[in-house]
């Protein structure tokens, strides 16, 4: 009897100490000058003070006008997010993007572009002065794959299109020209090979080549890729493994070693696929295995991709011209499995990594680098999405249970850094302690813990957009590509509640009933029709005034030298949105899947042909998406895997954790080409000195508001199938 009572005592002295942590305050940035809902916070001499560090780009001083948010959703999000940059470089927009904010499968895309903008550009960025960013545009080529080939009509378009070979997984074309200026660092030969090894190594967790010559690059869809089997039972052994070794340094003790197989495992498929430098098939980087139809891409030099340092970024960023970027991480959410805390404020978990410094509203903001930290592991814990830490995904008990099961099984990939605020004497005395004596470091302010434990940006905000509204840039464009397929909109909703507290307010007045909605967000019963989608492109801003509506009218200059913030926001949202969009599948679909012939036809067309009939001011007369976007669409239509449950394709909401593990060429080229075609269209709101078109953007910002998407009840995590009156039908014609 007593032996049960002390039991019981000491588990309510364990749940009492994990419960007990306070929870800061906004005194605490108001006194530092942070406070972004301060009426002086935006004047422009108290963000010199915050930023100068940051103002020196390419020689001059520069106040950021343009960032670009690339939101977080594993490999989902790369791809789509590459997509954007993509599409940026084409219409010359990048050039002026000043600041790249990424979070998680966003940062893996970061992390692609600036290790190409380092390791793959030859003598152009050792040389003195900034480089014309056309000389990117390489890493960027690809040719239209042998699959969708079938579907064109062959002939002078199709070759025009830059067909792949059939039988070489490769990509390699040795005789090609060198075309231009947008080819000359890459050479004459193998020029596709950037986006040909993105394709290859899509999926992270595949391991090397083993004894029959298998390897991890393939060229195989979801459904005909079996190698996550293989990598499931490997994992499986190793996590095993990693849970024994687990138990003295990091539940017996509070030591936070990193043992986790799976992490390092994850850590090793980003640096492969997005770091490393793809290899020549001129110089043996390229091989036919045994068992395999074809030639296919060595993995890269994974040593030389972690060595990317912060100190190449600043380099990259101050004598080149390329944006600041800043990696999203989160921290200080609590580590308990008991924990019954509410999601804490992005305002002081939402944690950065610059060239120039780090830190978060609750830790501050430090210049140098953080102790033990990498640039890579940065990219890393910026995308751990497993991880006790997590609070935005479930409730309780679900959470505390999720959270327990991450901490024993090592299926916890966040990592834990020493707090350069306390003394080594501290920190000693912490790791002295054993269970549970070790959670008195709960009892200290939680600026003062014992570790600094960064995970999942996506925790405290998964568009990367806080970072920039600190820095005040008055354009912001924002790629929101996590999956929504109920149209939930949780990410803006999330930023729009924060923001509210900061007396800001946020406003996309091509939503009906946001603010609305977004109180209602949580309990997920209404949402947003993705698949009715007129605004792939919202247009929107954010303005200090208290006061809900659809105004965005910019402040005047006085108001503006007086710290009244203001900014325009480009929200892409990926979806088989806009007229143009809306007609070509429409046509597809008729010819393509209800046996009425002619399905070459349609696809060449829609893939051609300009769709001048839409009623947007910015989409009239725009350039047709690709065809590879329609040949993914004709290959995963109705009798195919890639409808849903709710007779709505798969893409491009497919799940981030599905496609994180297993994705797939074909799915990476689909969300690739459509965030191009999107971005593309963001751009041309632009003139050639990265100004707003004022006239464009109002006038498209009157039609959204006139024409707003509404929101329609959701049940048992599906869409209710009740047709609109003069709707052509659910999905544009593509329901199974």
């Amino acid at each position: 009897m007593l032996r049960t009572l002390l039991r019981c005592m000491l588990l309510s002295v364990i749940m009492w100490l994990s419960s007990c942590v306070s929870q800061p305050s906004d005194k605490l940035l108001m006194d530092k000058g942070l406070f972004v809902g301060h009426e002086n916070y935006y004047e422009q001499s108290h963000l010199d003070e915050l930023f100068g560090k940051e103002r020196g780009k390419a020689g001059k001083t520069v106040r950021p006008n343009i960032g670009l948010a690339l939101a977080g959703g594993g490999t989902k999000a790369s791809g789509f997010a590459i997509g954007v940059l993509q599409g940026l470089h084409v219409w010359g927009l990048m050039q002026h993007v000043d600041v790249l904010s990424t979070v998680s499968g966003g940062s893996y895309a970061g992390y692609w572009y600036y290790s190409r903008l380092v390791r793959d550009t030859g003598d152009a960025f050792q040389a003195p002065g900034p480089f014309d960013s056309r000389l990117l545009l390489g890493f960027f080529a690809d040719c239209l794959p042998a699959r969708y080939q079938a579907v064109l009509p062959s002939g002078p378009v199709l070759a025009a299109l830059e067909p792949c070979p059939k039988r070489n997984y490769t990509n390699y074309l040795p005789d090609v020209p060198t075309p231009g200026i947008g080819f000359m660092v890459m050479g004459n030969q193998d020029r596709y090979r950037y986006q040909n090894y993105l394709r290859g190594y899509q999926d992270l967790f595949s391991t090397g080549r083993n004894m029959f010559g298998a390897h991890a690059f393939n060229y195989f869809s979801t459904d005909d890729d079996d190698s996550i089997n293989n990598e499931f039972v490997e994992n499986s052994l190793l996590l095993v493994g990693a849970s024994l070794i687990n138990v003295v340094p990091n539940l017996l003790f509070d030591w936070e070693w990193n043992v986790s197989s799976t992490q390092r495992a994850y850590a090793r498929g980003i640096a492969r696929t997005y770091g490393a430098s793809p290899p020549l098939c001129e110089k043996g980087g390229c091989f036919k295995p045994l068992f395999w139809k074809g030639e296919i891409r060595r993995e890269g030099d994974i040593r030389i991709a972690r060595a990317l340092g912060f100190e190449d970024i600043k380099q990259a960023y101050e004598r080149k011209g390329a944006p600041l970027w800043i990696i999203n991480s989160t921290a200080g959410e609590d580590r308990s499995v008991f924990d019954n805390g509410k999601q804490s404020d992005v305002r002081f978990t939402a944690f950065e990594f610059t060239p120039y410094g780090f830190g978060s509203g609750l830790y501050d903001y430090h210049l140098g680098k953080l102790e033990g930290i990498s640039l890579t592991e940065a990219v890393v814990t910026s995308a751990a999405f497993f991880d006790d830490q997590q609070k935005g995904e479930l409730s309780q008990p679900g959470r505390s249970l999720a959270a327990a099961g991450m901490k024993l099984s090592t299926l916890n990939w966040g990592t834990s850094y020493r707090n350069p605020k306390n003394l080594d004497s501290s920190y000693w005395m912490h790791m002295a302690l054993p269970f549970p004596l070790y959670y008195l470091d709960r009892l200290k302010n939680p600026d003062k813990s014992t570790y600094i434990h960064l995970s999942d940006g996506g925790q405290s905000e998964n568009l990367g957009a806080y970072a920039l509204i600190r820095r005040g840039l008055p354009n912001i464009i924002i790629s929101d590509h996590a999956g929504d397929r109920s149209g939930a909109m949780q990410d803006i909703c999330r930023l729009k509640t924060q923001l509210d507290e900061h007396k800001l307010s946020l406003r996309l007045p091509g939503l009906e009933g946001l603010k609305r909605h977004c109180e209602q967000a949580k309990d997920q019963a209404w949402g947003y029709d993705v698949y009715n989608w007129r605004h792939p492109v919202l247009l929107g801003c954010i303005v200090a005034d208290q006061e809900e509506g659809d105004s965005c009218v910019e402040p005047t200059p006085t108001e503006r030298a007086k710290g009244k913030y203001f900014a325009r926001l480009f929200v892409i949202k990926p979806s088989l949105g806009n007229d143009a969009l809306a007609h070509a599948l429409q046509a597809i679909a008729g010819a393509c899947f209800g046996g009425k012939g002619e399905c070459a036809d349609r696809v060449l067309a829609a893939c051609t042909d300009d769709y001048s009939a839409s009623p947007s001011p910015l989409w009239r007369n725009a350039a047709p998406a690709s065809c590879e976007l329609y040949g993914f669409i004709w290959k995963n239509g109705p009798g195919t895997s890639g409808m849903a449950a709710d007779r709505c394709p798969q893409f491009p909401q497919y799940g981030t954790v599905a496609m994180t593990v297993d994705s797939s060429p074909w799915m990476y080229g689909a969300m690739r080409d459509l965030a191009a075609y999107y971005a593309q269209r963001v751009a041309a709101l632009f003139d050639a000195q990265g100004r707003v078109d004022t006239q464009l953007f109002e006038a498209e910002l009157r039609y959204q508001t006139a024409t707003k998407i509404g929101r329609e009840p959701v049940r048992g995590g599906s869409w209710l199938f009740q047709p609109k009156a003069g709707n052509a039908g659910r999905c544009y014609g593509l329901e199974a």
